[in-house]
């Protein structure tokens, strides 16, 4: 077994994105709000 492979990456717990410093940010408060008014759960 050759003793030069790659080492793999660790496996990360949540997926991560590469997000665009200018990108808007949808504050959590607005999604409930949004959430509670429309009755989706």
């Amino acid at each position: 077994m050759p003793e030069n492979l790659p080492e793999k990456p660790e496996p990360r717990r949540f997926p991560t994105f590469d997000v665009p410093s200018a990108a808007p940010v949808i504050p959590a408060s607005r999604m409930e709000r949004v959430i509670d008014e429309e009755g989706l759960f």
